[in-house]
């Protein structure tokens, strides 16, 4: 990564929130930071990019390739990383992660009752 702790250290932070208003991505985490044991080696950094979509919105339609090479580019052009030295990439895509309950909170016993 080409962000640093002030004393040239590796980042300490689990995931950092990102509001650069030329971006779309949301939230950066380093793995590594997790776990060490998430990484194989620790001269490797593990970073997970966030993005906050709905099925239906274009950027979750992109393909694996179109999502890591848009991913890439705009955590590069923030300076985070050189886009030359990722070596691999994964996208996962979670649906409904962070669900609203506009207009059900008075239902929320409903649920409770579930077995």
């Amino acid at each position: 990564m080409a962000v640093t702790e002030k004393d040239g250290s590796p980042l300490k932070d689990n995931w950092i929130y990102i509001q650069e208003p030329d971006v779309v991505v949301g939230r950066l985490q380093i793995f590594n930071n997790w776990s060490p044991w998430l990484v194989a080696g620790q001269d490797k950094v593990w970073i997970g990019l966030e993005y906050f979509c709905n099925e239906t919105d274009p950027l979750w339609k992109l393909s694996d390739d179109e999502m890591a090479r848009f991913a890439i580019a705009e955590i590069a052009k923030n300076r985070i990383l050189k886009a030359e030295d990722v070596e691999d990439s994964h996208v996962v895509r979670v649906p409904k992660t962070y669900p609203a309950y506009f207009g059900s909170y008075d239902r929320f016993d409903v649920i409770r009752q579930l077995p």
